[in-house]
Parts: C-alpha cells; sequence; structure tokens
C-alpha cells in the first residue's frame, strides 16, 4: 500500500508498529486470525533505521508526508495499547492529540529490589525519563494472575522508592474522554507544561483518533 493512500495518523501508526515489539497475525489456513497482533522478539526498524531510509529516497510530496510521520513515531512499544496511549498524548493538537512530548516506551531503569541487594532493571511501560515520570498501563491487569498483579505492583514500589512518579492508566481511560482529559493534564503538569484547552480539538475529534488508533487499522486518506 503506497504511503500517498495511507492518512498521517495511518503513517505514524504503521511506523510504530515497524519499530514495535508484536506485529500483525497471519491469518490460519481456515482465515481465522484470532488475535488481530502477535508478540515477537524484536523489531524490524527503529526510527533512526525509517529516517535513514527515506533520506535515501527521492524527493516527493507522498516522502515528506512520511518523513513527517516518521518523526513522530514511537519506538519498542510492547502492545497496541502502549502505542495507542503513547500517540494519543503526543500527537499534535490539530491531530485530535493532546501535543504532549512522547514518551520513551519500556525504558529500563535500574532499582535496589532484589532481595540480596543486587541492581534489578525494571521497564516502565511509558517514561519521561528527565522528569522522572512513568506512566504504567494496567489494561489487562483484570484478566492477569496474581503473580502479574503482584510484580506490577512491586515494580511501581520500586520505581516510588527511588523517586519517580507513577501513574497509572487502564482501558478506562480509553472509555471516558474525560479521564483521558485528565490524565493527560496530569501528565502536563509533572512535565512542567499547561495544556490549552483552548486549542484542544472538540471531543468528537478526539474521540475519532482514538477509533483510529485503535481499530488497529491504517486509516486511509
Amino acid at each position: 500500500m503506497r504511503a500517498s493512500k495511507i492518512d498521517e495518523v495511518g503513517l505514524v501508526l504503521l511506523g510504530s508498529e515497524l519499530c514495535a515489539a508484536y506485529r500483525r497475525a497471519i491469518p490460519d489456513a481456515a482465515g481465522s486470525e484470532g488475535s488481530r497482533f502477535v508478540s515477537r522478539p524484536l523489531s524490524i526498524a527503529t526510527k533512526r533505521s525509517l529516517a535513514r531510509h527515506l533520506s535515501q529516497c527521492a524527493d516527493s510530496a507522498s516522502i515528506r508526508r512520511a518523513k513527517r510521520a516518521a518523526a513522530r513515531v514511537v519506538e519498542y512499544s510492547n502492545s497496541l495499547m502502549e502505542t495507542v496511549l503513547s500517540l494519543a498524548l503526543s500527537l499534535p493538537i490539530r491531530l485530535g492529540g493532546y501535543g504532549l512530548p512522547a514518551p520513551k516506551l519500556n525504558y529500563p531503569i535500574t532499582t535496589r529490589s532484589s532481595m540480596l541487594g543486587a541492581p534489578v532493571t525494571r521497564f516502565a511501560d511509558l517514561c519521561w525519563p528527565d522528569q522522572r515520570l512513568v506512566v504504567e498501563y494496567n489494561g489487562e491487569r483484570f484478566h492477569a494472575g496474581q503473580e502479574r498483579v503482584a510484580k506490577d505492583s512491586f515494580r511501581s514500589n520500586d520505581l516510588s522508592e527511588l523517586g519517580w512518579t507513577v501513574l497509572a492508566a487502564t482501558r478506562e481511560h480509553f472509555v471516558s474522554l474525560e479521564r483521558l482529559d485528565r490524565l493527560a493534564e496530569q501528565i502536563a503538569r509533572m512535565l512542567g507544561m499547561r495544556l490549552r484547552w483552548e486549542r484542544v480539538k472538540p471531543f468528537s475529534v478526539r474521540r475519532e483518533l482514538l477509533g483510529k488508533l485503535m481499530s488497529g487499522e491504517l486509516p486511509l486518506v
């Protein structure tokens, strides 16, 4: 599919998927796809490799569009919902996002939580390292086993002990835009920013953006 046929949000979503630790599932012989996305051990691209490839392409309107989209890609996501949350927060206001700085995904942080006192590396879902701010996406927590819930709690406690601010996000933040607004406002304040609500797009535009991102499809122009 040509880049000229995919809208700007779709290009960012496609680039983020190429730079993620998940991929689209391949339908089986019976045509049943099952889960739309499956994990993979490594991403097949990075923002740097995308930029390098695009820099080698002949200049055209489509390549310029692709370069603008590549600059907004988030990398190292472990799931579609991590990608959705990151892009909802960081895409520009004109596209229905909040225009916040993009977080680093699955960012390694060394803690001192080992029973033997040895360093342990924790991976923060969404992280703004300079402000020591972490957002943990707990969308599957309700369905997770007690062991997973305990590990998530231990990780949050370890980060808090080291002076990190840890916020939680769930699927409810995507059901209620008021909750997502509140989360975005909290993040902005902790980043030393102020959301200019007079510039933020109305509910209908932001809901449309979330629909595009959460569908996992590539929106066409």
